[in-house]
């Protein structure tokens, strides 16, 4: 009995580990391999021609797809709340069909809320420095030296989507100084699907 019972908690540790979705990851439900074959397959059929995408996964309850081209974006994502069932959002959407956005940058002890509005007037005055500089810069003006960034997520809300989406760019558990997180967050591609979804601006891509 007691053998069988290891076997069995060496099998659970080894299939919830990256090596066992790896491979093995087409047969259990959700792992990353088969939510990607999923991806895969509906824009295959759909004709979905992708300019840029991003991708983030954190288990099989919480992971983002979302996909620009310069007509629409395609999202699927699923998100859990505490004693909640997960929820799944997928389709392609137009531009248009978002109603609000907001970025919030989240320190262990205070949170600090970008309204796209504020953005824009920061970004004017910093164009001299690189449009992705000028992001992460007005991103990071007014936190702390010692704070310590656990994530960057960028809000949506979508017409005829209930919930509210959060697209999580950067995340550190622990918390990380600024000057030590600015370069990872800067290289995390939020400034390019903010200025995708919220500016409708693809100027910085020169793909086809």
């Amino acid at each position: 009995m007691e053998i069988l019972f290891f076997i069995a908690l060496a099998s659970y540790i080894f299939f919830s580990t990256n090596k066992g979705q790896e491979l093995f990851g087409d047969s259990i439900p959700n792992s990353k391999s088969s939510v990607n074959k999923r991806i895969s397959k509906f824009l295959e059929d759909n004709k979905f021609n992708e300019l840029d995408s991003f991708w983030y996964y954190t288990n099989e309850n919480s992971w983002c797809y979302i996909s620009v081209n310069k007509k629409n974006f395609y999202l699927n994502t699923r998100f859990s709340y505490k004693n909640s069932k997960p929820e799944d959002v997928e389709g392609i959407f137009e531009y248009s069909d978002i109603t609000w956005s907001e970025i919030k940058l989240q320190t262990k002890f205070n949170q600090k809320i970008i309204k796209s509005d504020f953005l824009k007037k920061s970004l004017i005055g910093g164009l001299t420095f690189g449009a992705k500089g000028a992001f992460i810069g007005a991103l990071l003006t007014g936190i702390k030296e010692d704070e310590l960034i656990t994530h960057v997520t960028l809000y949506l809300k979508i017409k005829n989507v209930k919930e509210t989406i959060g697209l999580v760019f950067w995340q550190y558990s622990e918390g990380m100084k600024p000057k030590n997180a600015e370069y990872l967050i800067e290289k995390s591609k939020i400034s390019e699907f903010y200025s995708y979804l919220v500016e409708q601006d693809f100027s910085g891509n020169n793909k086809t």
